[in-house]
């Protein structure tokens, strides 16, 4: 017999992906990109809460207001649009990901 509450949670526990370490950091951002207002994020489904928890550690000075995340989006509102360049170089710095 197929017990479907253990074959959901299986499913559930391969989406949900939790990175440990550097090298992983790197394969669960998916994308970085900004629109002049704001910095978007793209994760795995289940990274964005943690990769949003680390960003929002880099504190205003780094240029990072507030982050909210999703499943899989994180979105990073920026201390002054005008330097958004210069916070998105310094989210990828901290996070050490590839652009």
């Amino acid at each position: 017999t197929l017990d479907r509450s253990s074959a959901a949670s299986d499913v559930y526990k391969r989406q949900q992906y939790i990175p440990y370490g550097q090298q992983a950091i790197d394969s669960v951002v998916l994308d970085i990109k900004h629109n002049q207002v704001q910095i978007i994020i793209k994760t795995v489904i289940g990274a964005a809460t943690l990769i949003s928890k680390m960003i929002e550690s880099m504190g205003e000075q780094s240029g990072v207001l507030a982050c909210m995340a999703s499943d899989s989006t994180i979105l990073v509102i920026p201390t002054d649009v005008n330097h958004i360049e210069a916070t998105m170089a310094s989210i990828v710095a901290h996070l050490d990901v590839k652009r």
